[in-house]
């Protein structure tokens, strides 16, 4: 059972108890208290405060909102020191920005997880997502998964709304800020503020492998993600 979230049922987040479809299987909130087989993240900076040798403006990996200033909302400080996290938000996440850098010239990276499924139908992946920044096209998140080796398939795309503003809000509920170009999930635009999304996973089996994969290539673009669940019904 994943202990973070057991304690969360005194509170609004109830997940393992009262699972919206049915139990948890396999879950990630990046500060130890996870339910998986195999987590593997490439290039992992998560070890080097999740930041790329060059600068610490080019993130990719497991952090909290202190990794940079882009990253770290302190407008209830200075109205002039916007960012994506709130400073109530005090645990870690994944984070990602600017991938394309010299340390990187990919542009990529990838987190790739496996689950024990046995047992469980009717899969749902959800996480929370949020973003902040004037995206491009090749700024993408893709989620695939795979059962026991079979084919991959699409459950989840960030992608970006060329045709849209975004305004975003700090958390000193004054300072506002309208930036072209948003992230979005199945049309709905992210902003700095987490959004909880899911999907279904399609098939049955005994090993589930979830592939995320990010493309990036520009400073201030930044994309948050916390608590990813897998979450399903007994098949028994």
């Amino acid at each position: 059972m994943n202990f973070k979230f057991s304690l969360l049922c005194a509170g609004i987040l109830c997940f393992i108890s009262s699972s919206t479809y049915g139990q948890i299987v396999g879950s990630d909130d990046f500060d130890g208290n996870d339910m998986f087989l195999v987590r593997s993240i490439s290039p992992d900076n998560s070890g080097n405060g999740g930041t790329f040798p060059g600068s610490i403006f080019d993130v990719f990996g497991i952090v909290d909102r202190t990794v940079n200033f882009d990253f770290s909302d302190d407008t209830l400080i200075d109205p002039a020191f916007t960012g994506m996290i709130a400073s109530s938000i005090t645990d870690n996440f994944f984070g990602s920005e600017d991938l394309n850098n010299g340390d990187n010239p990919s542009g990529t990276g990838t987190i790739v997880y496996e689950f024990n499924i046995s047992g469980t139908q009717n899969l749902v992946f959800s996480a929370d997502f949020a973003s902040l920044g004037d995206f491009e096209t090749a700024d993408v998140l893709d989620v695939t998964a795979s059962i026991d080796g079979g084919a991959s398939q699409l459950v989840m795309e960030l992608l970006v709304n060329q045709d849209v503003d975004q305004t975003y809000t700090y958390e000193d509920g004054v300072t506002m800020e309208t930036i072209p170009d948003p992230m979005t999930i199945n049309g709905t635009l992210l902003d700095n503020n987490y959004q909880n999304f899911s999907a279904n996973i399609n098939g049955t089996g005994n090993i589930l492998v979830l592939t995320l994969s990010f493309a990036g290539d520009g400073a201030f673009e930044t994309i948050a993600m916390d608590n990813i669940l897998i979450e399903g019904m007994d098949g028994k």
